[in-house]
């Protein structure tokens, strides 16, 4: 039991320390490329106010995700 335990420890070190590769979207004119953004905010109602009216976003949903 303790070597099944000490080989899924081993493999998942493994997992875990590989890089996830991803490519950004191609720079903009000024030379900006960005993935995308994780909030945590308090005020969920102000940041979606501030994401789509103050920088021009464009609120969808995505099954039960809501994403600007």
């Amino acid at each position: 039991m303790k070597r099944r335990l000490l080989a899924l420890a081993g493999c998942m070190a493994l997992v875990t320390s590989t890089p996830a590769l991803a490519q950004l979207a191609p720079p903009n004119d000024i030379g900006v490329a960005l993935g995308h953004i994780h909030l945590v905010v308090r005020n969920v109602d102000a940041q979606k106010e501030f994401w789509t009216t103050m920088l021009g976003g464009t609120m969808v949903s995505n099954g039960p995700l809501t994403l600007i």
